[in-house]
């Protein structure tokens, strides 16, 4: 059993997933780093931009790094198998690209931390807990879910300052809003750069 998303047709993606990469598209542009990329699919949408550069994807899982060669792969992006834990930033970023990842790592204010010296701006998002709770038992390969508040937090203590903080309501692809959602998606610059 596993969490991971392996598709190989866009129609595949759900549509929440879907959405926040379209919404990054839209304001990504430069240098991007797409961290726990997954199968490629999202750094796929956001390369589409004309004003995107560069994209380095980036995931631990060499299955997903394989499909996303092979399905997902486009001029723009660079595939690297790796942890993001263990990722050696060698350049800096305009954009750090971050979906449903912080809650998945262990120790990730050591990711975010090095990330906010080489990365300019963010966009992530996490499970809300006040909306869809913790449970070990429902979602095995989380290590946690955050409030807003929890969030932003750890996001300004590692470096990062937050400007927005928007919601998705469900699975479904209906809109971004600023009430209260089942995924919290947060954007905002770093302190650092």
């Amino acid at each position: 059993m596993t969490e991971r998303l392996m598709v190989v047709n866009i129609n595949s993606v759900r549509g929440d997933h879907l959405e926040r990469y379209e919404y990054a598209q839209r304001i990504c542009s430069g240098d991007v780093l797409d961290a726990a990329c997954g199968c490629g699919y999202g750094s796929f949408i956001i390369a589409q931009r004309s004003t995107v550069n560069n994209i380095d994807a980036v995931d631990i899982s060499k299955e997903a790094i394989d499909l996303a060669k092979d399905t997902w792969s486009n001029p723009k992006i660079n595939h690297i198998q790796q942890s993001i834990i263990d990722f050696e930033f060698k350049k800096q970023y305009d954009w750090l690209v971050s979906f449903e990842t912080i809650e998945h790592v262990p120790n990730i204010e050591l990711f975010l931390t090095k990330a906010s010296n080489y990365c300019k701006n963010i966009i992530c998002s996490v499970p809300n807990e006040s909306v869809i709770p913790f449970d070990k038992n429902l979602f095995p390969y989380h290590l946690r879910h955050y409030k807003s508040q929890e969030i932003k937090q750890l996001l300004e203590d590692c470096g990062f300052s937050i400007n927005t903080i928007k919601y998705q309501k469900n699975k479904e692809k209906n809109g971004l809003n600023f009430n209260s959602g089942r995924s919290i998606i947060l954007e905002g610059i770093s302190k650092n750069i």
